[in-house]
């Protein structure tokens, strides 16, 4: 798999009032493979990192005003509860390959955000995801921060699709190793020193968004990375 570089989009849009991000990448793996997996609700546990469980609560999942409820720890709580959002679909077209959400409740401070994935056939059984999202301004923390993570976030979602969907024609799970090693690299290559920090900070300031597991991992990786690039000069 490669990346395109991710596009955040840390400008407020003027008129809008929104924070806005989107972030892009490539998957080797053919459209009508990739849409069959992440246009099912079923499935997101397989390509969305820290997503544990996925219900209906009204509707159909391919119509408009289809609403799922979605649990893990997708943003994980200091008092050690599971993230829950509850979404509903503004539009959905199969043929155009892109599905728009909207956070209609959640735990997590980011109700009324919508979220839009839109694929695009890149030749050569290659898929070109591009994932957009807006949110309402959030207070006492930086938009740089937030639009940040969930760049982050989304862009480790992407990362993950293409070993889902060779775990899936042999049947057998990606497993948790997979999970971090794609979290790891997705952060490593997503992330400065100086967004790192101000994670750590937003940690302390914020409860709606904390992920403490997420900065452990890549302290403890950059460590290494940085002892094994000494080694090689």
């Amino acid at each position: 798999m490669k990346f395109l570089a991710p596009t955040l989009t840390l400008a407020i849009e003027v008129g809008n009032g929104k924070w806005h991000g989107s972030v892009g990448g490539i998957v080797c793996a053919p459209i009508d493979k990739v849409w069959t997996l992440v246009s099912q609700t079923k499935r997101l546990p397989e390509w969305m990192p820290m997503v544990e469980r996925c219900s209906a609560l009204a509707g159909d999942e391919d119509e408009a005003g289809y609403v799922r409820l979605v649990s893990g720890f997708m943003f994980p709580q200091q008092d050690g509860e599971r993230s829950w959002i509850k979404e509903r679909l503004v539009s959905l077209d199969s043929s155009s390959h892109r599905y728009v959400y909207r956070m209609e409740a959640s735990n997590v401070g980011l109700d009324g955000s919508v979220n839009s994935l839109k694929l695009v056939d890149y030749g050569d059984g290659s898929t070109l995801i591009n994932w957009e999202f807006e949110i309402n301004p959030l207070e006492d923390v930086s938009e740089d921060i937030v639009v940040d993570y969930l760049g982050f976030l989304y862009k480790s979602c992407i990362n993950k699709i293409e070993g889902a969907i060779e775990a899936a024609s042999r049947n057998v799970s990606p497993g948790l190793n997979y999970f971090v090693e794609q979290m790891v690299i997705a952060l490593v290559g997503s992330f400065s020193s100086v967004v790192a920090v101000n994670l750590i900070a937003y940690i302390f300031l914020c409860k709606r968004l904390c992920i403490v597991f997420v900065l452990t991992v890549t302290k403890e990786y950059s460590k290494e990375t940085r002892l094994i690039r000494t080694r090689k000069n």
